[in-house]
């Protein structure tokens, strides 16, 4: 055993030994939720830094970045070393600090303090980048120099004792709800996707959307976003998930003849998608659910509809960029030589089974039994490890197979903790932020702010809110960007224009998660683009013209709330099948591949800028007359511009009494 495999020993270990007690907590819930919260976020930190020492090891040994290893490893023994002191202190004054002294604190108290803020606002640092990092140094001097700041946003400001208060030794900031949110709620389906990963789910998933290929022309780049948004629902971070997805499915799609730039817009697209499809959205739904205090299945089917017309306008979209780039023959592509391994139609059916009933456990006790989230994923995941390590052991039963079992158990440990960190990390950080923000009254203020620059008309409100979304959301994985506009701009749209909460927050939301594919930040794209090997504007140009609908879609939200409900109404049905022809028209217009000679290029694009006026229009607004009007309009341009042939008229004939 080398020096490395040594080393990563202890990762392994801690990994196991972290979801263990998260395990047990979820099953006996033995200490306050408050107290469990400081030990979560000592532990996630440690076995990061753990991991990232191992990172540094690894560039240690290269010679070209000797020194950086030399650094990554001082630097993360000096987090650990402050984590378990801060994280002991707290855990043994839990009591005393969250009952007595709330309010004040002594030296000890914010010493202690301080060391948890270095150690959350470096990580934060060292995982996110400069732009997260300003946000906090912005959100602090909000605080301290208030009174300087102009009009609507100026308060008395906040002393430097309050801040520690509000952001540590009270237990509440880095350690407040939203952390204990995720301790008890959202690790445990990181876990879930942990182990669904170390079992093979995400190559099941692949063969199963690849199968597409076979009947479809674009079919390779249609299985790409089928295999992207189910894994991206899953995996709660779009940038991750292109990374995953987009190692196979680009190269796939550049292999059946699509350029770089049109597979990297794709992938970065059905990625962010995947944030957005019942029933883990990204695990954002169940912080949604807890925000508004609704049942987790009210909240998770209130997302099927808009899931539904977002991937029908993608399936669309992949078509013409698809006809765009090969034209109208279909490129056969080996995509079994693509995969590890081949599998027998009963080995998929295995598969397939070892990971259904895990999730029909899920249905059954979080969508029947109504039992909560926590007991739900707890059960999962049980039953995912009894179905992991059995199937196998049942189909090949012999020491070899529970050695791989095991292994493949501690991988799906491991991979829990490395997807749950840098989620747990900046949550907290986000906890903090936007308690300092609370206490200052930001969400008030930037409720007059919208009302005021928007001069209360609805439509430019809803305007400003998304860019503020796009804007706050930059970098950030789904769960952290939903929860900062949910808790500063969805207050806004609900108390100053009278949106209804469900709507309000399900067009945060939305929007919030663009910031994945709008430049100039567009993360999804920037992964993309480097597995693609292309550019990152041309990618970006691709992705914003094939996923345009997800631009929309908010709006929809707003202005008819109907279409965000857990009941299915006529209501609900007549907006829902006009959002879906609006938006592929809105598709059409931008994707379909041009027609035109040299000399008829600005009537082609006025016919283009038609079809997405119009489609825009019937999308969103109010009444339903104008929308099927604008929506009749484009059936008869379309007609005209694609007559029927001479035998689809002659069939027409023979099949209806037309001139008879």
């Amino acid at each position: 055993m080398d020096l490395k495999q040594f080393l990563r020993l202890p990762t392994l270990l801690l990994s196991v030994l972290f979801w263990l007690g998260v395990m047990y907590f979820a099953f006996r819930q033995p200490i306050p939720d408050a107290q469990y919260g400081v030990l979560f976020l000592g532990g996630i930190i440690v076995t990061y830094s753990l991991n990232e020492i191992l990172d540094g090891y690894r560039k240690y040994r290269e010679s070209d970045s000797r020194r950086e290893g030399a650094i990554t490893i001082s630097i993360m023994v000096g987090v650990i070393t402050l984590t378990l002191i801060a994280t002991a202190y707290f855990y043994r004054n839990f009591t005393e600090l969250y009952t007595i002294r709330i309010g004040f604190a002594n030296p000890m108290d914010y010493a202690m303090g301080a060391l948890v803020l270095i150690v959350v606002f470096y990580l934060t640092y060292r995982e996110f980048g400069i732009p997260f990092f300003m946000v906090i140094l912005i959100a602090l001097s909000y605080a301290y120099f208030g009174p300087y700041f102009p009009g609507v946003f100026s308060h008395t400001g906040l002393g430097w004792e309050r801040i520690m208060q509000t952001l540590v030794t009270d237990i509440e900031g880095v350690y407040g709800s939203l952390n204990r949110l995720v301790a008890t709620w959202i690790a445990l389906f990181l876990l879930y996707a942990g182990l669904l990963r170390a079992y093979g789910a995400f190559d099941l998933i692949i063969r199963a959307a690849m199968r597409t290929e076979r009947y479809l022309k674009s079919g390779v780049a249609q299985s790409a976003i089928v295999a992207s948004m189910i894994i991206g629902s899953v995996n709660g971070s779009a940038t991750a998930n292109t990374g995953i997805t987009g190692s196979l499915t680009i190269p796939l799609m550049k292999k059946a003849g699509m350029r770089g730039e049109t597979a990297g817009g794709i992938e970065s697209v059905a990625s962010t998608g995947g944030q957005i499809v019942p029933p883990i959205m990204g695990a954002a739904v169940f912080l949604m659910a807890s925000i508004l205090a609704i049942p987790y299945l009210e909240a998770m089917l209130a997302g099927i509809l808009p899931a539904i017309l977002f991937y029908v306008s993608l399936a669309v979209a992949v078509h013409y960029a698809y006809e765009r780039d090969v034209g109208s023959q279909k490129v056969d592509v080996d995509i079994a030589a693509q995969l590890d391994s081949t599998k027998t139609r009963t080995q998929l059916l295995i598969d397939t089974t070892k990971f259904l009933i895990p999730f029909a456990i899920l249905v059954y006790f979080i969508g029947y039994l109504q039992f909560t989230v926590m007991t739900s994923a707890l059960y999962t995941c049980i039953a995912m490890i009894i179905t992991g390590v059995g199937f196998p052991m049942i189909q090949s039963p012999s020491v070899e197979t529970a050695r791989d079992v095991a292994a493949q158990t501690v991988d799906g440990f491991y991979k829990g903790m490395i997807g749950l960190a840098p989620i747990a990390i900046i949550i907290a950080t986000i906890n903090g932020i936007v308690d300092i923000l609370m206490v200052t009254g930001v969400p008030g203020k930037l409720s007059l702010f919208l009302l005021d620059i928007s001069g209360g008309i609805f439509i430019l409100a809803l305007l400003l809110a998304m860019v503020i979304c796009i804007l706050l959301g930059l970098g950030m994985p789904t769960s952290a960007a939903y929860l900062v506009v949910a808790l500063l701009v969805a207050p806004a749209l609900v108390n100053q224009f009278g949106m209804p909460e469900l709507a309000a927050h399900y067009f945060v939301f939305y929007a919030a998660i663009l910031a994945t594919i709008t430049p100039p930040v567009a993360t999804g794209v920037a992964v993309a683009a480097g597995i693609a090997g292309v550019g990152f504007w041309s990618t970006a140009k691709e992705a914003l013209r094939i996923g345009a609908p997800l631009f929309v879609i908010p709006y929809l939200f707003a202005f008819h709330p109907a279409t965000i409900s857990a009941t299915v109404t006529s209501e609900y049905l007549i907006s829902g099948a006009i959002g879906i022809v609006s938006a592929v028209a809105i598709v059409y217009a931008l994707n379909y591949p041009p027609r035109y000679s040299r000399f008829d290029r600005m009537g082609d694009m006025a016919i283009r800028a038609t079809y997405l006026v119009l489609g825009v229009f019937a999308m969103i607004f109010p009444d339903h007359r104008a929308r099927i009007f604008a929506l009749i309009v484009l059936a008869g341009i379309h007609i005209a511009r694609n007559p029927p042939s001479k035998e689809t008229v002659a069939r027409l004939r023979t099949r209806l009494p037309i001139g008879s």
